[in-house]
């Protein structure tokens, strides 16, 4: 019996080596396996080089785009040069656009209405249609107040991209004109370009309105005409965030509802500045508005205060004109426009 289990237990043994020396075998056959880190080190060091590829990438998306942003101003500014804020210039400039009524005229702003009526006699308030304002800016498309939310209140409204350059004199008077529309381009006597540019756009979004007027060429050279002869952006090319800074025209009416919305191209729609306003506290409203929040009192300088959600020039002066219309004198034809 002995014997038996002595055998037994060699045979047992014999078996166990075998089975083992085969698995050891077949380690020894299989090829190497990494063992992947778990550590945080490991983990973040692929994010890492992925991270700085995205910023890398997104750097030239941005230094492309200030490329063609400063291509775009180079060539707006060629084509639409930069306007004086004087009344007599947008009297003339409308006049041979197209506004034929000869009550319509611009005036310089001196103060809110009780000192306009000191210096232009018979001066009545409520006769005031539409404020432009006049004032270095240096801001980012789209960072003020403007809504597009906001284009259901006014009756026209359109943007200003930079291949315009400083067609924002000429946007100006578009906003002033067109939003004081009562009924079709006759009832104010517009002929020529304005009605003609009326007609085109008046059903057409912000963006097709400023591309419309990006192909118009007879109104270019209109516009030259009446430019200050700088026609040189005034950016510095160097400066990588290709930021500029420039004199920028702002309109102000006063809608249906009676609310007075203020009008920028370079905005995604008007903005609402005030609102339950009469037409007879209109100019002085908004004179006021702009003043609070433009205006040092004590030097009568623009400072660096934010404008409406935008940071205006360091001591530039800022001109306001009004598009008035003077319902005491009888309307007359005026002289016919250039086609």
């Amino acid at each position: 019996m002995a014997v038996v289990e002595r055998r037994r237990s060699k045979r047992v043994a014999a078996a166990s080596t075998a089975k083992k020396q085969a698995v050891d075998g077949a380690k020894k056959a299989a090829p190497p396996v990494k063992k992947q880190s778990s550590s945080p080190k490991a983990k973040g060091k692929g994010k890492t080089k992925a991270h700085q590829t995205n910023k890398k990438t997104e750097a030239l998306s941005k230094e492309e785009a200030r490329r063609q942003r400063m291509q775009d101003l180079k060539i707006g500014y060629k084509k639409w040069p930069s306007m004086l804020s004087e009344p007599n210039i947008f009297e003339e400039y409308t006049h041979e656009l197209g506004l034929l009524n000869p009550n319509w005229k611009f005036y310089d702003v001196l103060g809110p209405s009780d000192d306009m009526k000191q210096f232009i006699p018979g001066f009545k308030p409520e006769s005031v249609r539409a404020v432009i304002l006049c004032t270095p800016m240096q801001k980012e498309p789209g960072s003020g107040s403007g809504s597009e939310d906001h284009i259901s209140k006014v009756k026209y409204f359109m943007k200003q991209p930079h291949i315009l350059g400083c067609a924002c004199g000429l946007i100006a008077i578009f906003h002033s004109i067109f939003n004081n529309m009562q009924g079709d381009a006759d009832e104010l006597k517009l002929s020529g370009h304005l009605k003609k540019f009326w007609s085109k756009t008046k059903d057409q979004s912000p963006e097709q309105r400023a591309e419309s007027l990006s192909k118009e060429s007879k109104l270019s050279i209109i516009h030259r005409k009446y430019a200050d002869g700088d026609d040189k952006p005034n950016f510095d090319e160097s400066d990588k965030k290709g930021e500029y800074t420039q004199n920028h025209y702002l309109t102000f009416t006063l809608n249906d509802e009676g609310d007075i919305m203020e009008y920028d191209g370079y905005e995604n729609g008007p903005a609402v500045i005030k609102t339950n306003c009469t037409r007879a506290d209109f100019l002085t409203e908004t004179y006021q508005s702009i003043m609070d929040r433009c205006i040092d009192p004590s030097t009568n300088i623009a400072t660096e205060t934010q404008y409406f959600g935008r940071t205006s020039s360091t001591e530039a002066c800022m001109s306001m004109i009004c598009l008035y219309v003077n319902t005491d004198e009888k309307e007359e034809d005026g002289k016919e426009s250039i086609e």
